[in-house]
């Protein structure tokens, strides 16, 4: 789901709470479920899902991140 924010520019919501989501939220998402998605969900929801707590998704994402997954580089 996108929506257009203030400055008129489109932001990737979660497709389960309509939150904003972040470009990690997004490799996150594509990492664990499907690199192809078109759609996403929020760390949140990912947490929910998973029953993990949202710091260790965080520290997950920085671990990727420093291996050099190519899905967190911005």
């Amino acid at each position: 789901m996108e929506m257009t924010d203030t400055k008129n520019t489109s932001v990737i919501c979660c497709v389960k709470c309509n939150r904003p989501v972040s470009h990690d939220e997004i490799g996150l998402y594509k990492r664990i479920f499907n690199r192809g998605a078109e759609t996403f969900w929020c760390i949140h929801c990912i947490s929910e899902y998973l029953d993990c707590p949202v710091p260790k998704l965080e520290k997950k994402i920085a671990e990727l991140r420093d291996m050099g997954c190519t899905l967190f580089t911005e």
